[in-house]
């Protein structure tokens, strides 16, 4: 296929494809928290096309909707269904897993789907069961030629020629980049599409937050000069008149100041890996079976074990557990030589672990396991010699960031 697009056929069989069933995910669009919506292109009780309904849903909620023409859509499934969860961690371990944003779940009666559009990132769409047609135009369409039918709940673009189309039959994945217009539209009766979302940080956030780096690098007596001042000349002809010398000094202020940030190549890393491990969304609570096991109490019976040859001898206690990273937080961190020499770190939501004084190589191989696995075996987890290392666990286990769960049947 083009560069443009990349289609896996058969990436799942079509029994492993098919993770939930339309029931269960119309189950999880009724349940408080959860973000689902419905959009019907013909409209909803005589209204305007394309119309947009919120959840939480209620079963009457269903039982007025059409035969055909409307779409079930529900973000983060991968936060309430641990088979979608590791769907991404079977099969989609190449690429950066700080980049994973969520997978959104859809159901489509036949004809259903949410109009042409654009995404701002990277998607695959993996077919569950049923048939979808998608359809994307080759050339990626920049947001100020975005044009929309006006006045719609659903963002659809206006003009849409496609220039090539495929039909996705159960396992079949199909890639889409940033920007490339494409139309989705199921061909059964019951579709299932999982989306499968990798975001970038918007470059306007990035150079705010960039600003506040550079600042927080300013010295208290760090002031703006007008060099003039000190040489007894006026500052300007006219009383509220800002000079081009005036001008050039702030520039070459702001230049060397944020020039002095990015030369610092180990705080940008750091301060990226913070950046790209920040949750995006509100918090969310951490419940389930896990949580009548105490991790940290767990993570501390686990430095204590026994090792021989960088194998751990497993207490008793964890005996048929796993650890698992929480759906939702980001992992990454960064070698001790990227660092330029500094300690090596453990960057999860957000903030950063040092873990200073630990021994290495082997805190290094500990936190690209831990950020590359999940669930993990206690015996992966050789902690002694790395009492930064098991700090950090024994802190992201007492907020649910970690949890200890039993092994599935």
């Amino acid at each position: 296929g083009p560069p443009w697009a990349l289609l896996i056929r058969g990436m799942l069989s079509a029994a492993d494809a098919d993770i939930i069933t339309p029931d269960e995910l119309a189950g999880i669009a009724c349940e408080e928290g959860v973000e689902a919506r419905i959009i019907c292109e013909q409209g909803l009780a005589d209204g305007p096309p394309w119309a947009l309904v919120h959840g939480p849903f209620g079963e009457e909620d269903f039982s007025k909707l059409p035969e055909d023409g409307w779409t079930l859509l529900v973000n983060e499934v991968n936060l309430v269904v641990p088979d979608v969860a590791n769907l991404i961690q079977r099969r989609f371990a190449d690429v950066p897993n700080w980049r994973a944003d969520d997978v959104m779940v859809s159901y489509a009666c036949k004809n259903g789907g949410i109009g042409a559009h654009t995404d701002n990132y990277d998607v695959f769409l993996l077919q569950g069961s049923g048939e979808r047609r998608w359809e994307i135009e080759e050339t990626p369409r920049a947001a100020a030629d975005e044009l929309l039918v006006p006045r719609l709940a659903v963002r659809v673009l206006q003009q849409f020629t496609p220039d090539r189309s495929w039909v996705l039959q159960a396992g079949d994945c199909l890639y889409i980049p940033p920007r490339f217009p494409h139309r989705g539209t199921s061909l059964h009766d019951k579709c299932m599409t999982y989306s499968m979302g990798y975001r970038a940080p918007k470059a306007a956030d990035l150079v705010r937050d960039f600003a506040e780096l550079a600042a927080d690098g300013c010295a208290d007596d760090d002031f703006f000069a007008d060099p003039r001042v000190s040489e007894g000349e006026p500052l300007a002809e006219a009383a509220g008149e800002l000079t081009t010398e005036a001008l050039d000094t702030l520039e070459a202020l702001l230049r060397e100041r944020l020039e002095r940030a990015l030369g610092n190549r180990a705080e940008l890393r750091a301060w990226l890996c913070a950046q790209v491990t920040k949750r995006r969304r509100a918090a969310l609570e951490f419940e389930g079976d896990h949580a009548q096991l105490d991790g940290s109490l767990l993570v501390d019976k686990l430095a204590r074990a026994p090792q021989r040859d960088g194998s751990v001898e497993v207490p008793a206690e964890l005996r048929g557990l796993q650890l698992w990273r929480a759906e939702g937080v980001t992992f990454a961190f960064a070698r001790a030589a990227a660092l330029h020499g500094g300690e090596a770190a453990l960057f999860v939501d957000g903030e950063r672990f040092n873990l200073a004084g630990d021994a290495e190589p082997a805190v290094e191989r500990l936190a690209e396991t831990l950020c590359a696995q999940s669930p993990l075996g206690p015996s992966k987890l050789a902690l002694a010699g790395c009492p930064a290392f098991t700090a950090a666990l024994r802190s992201l286990a007492l907020s649910g960031k970690l949890y200890f769960a039993p092994v599935e049947a």
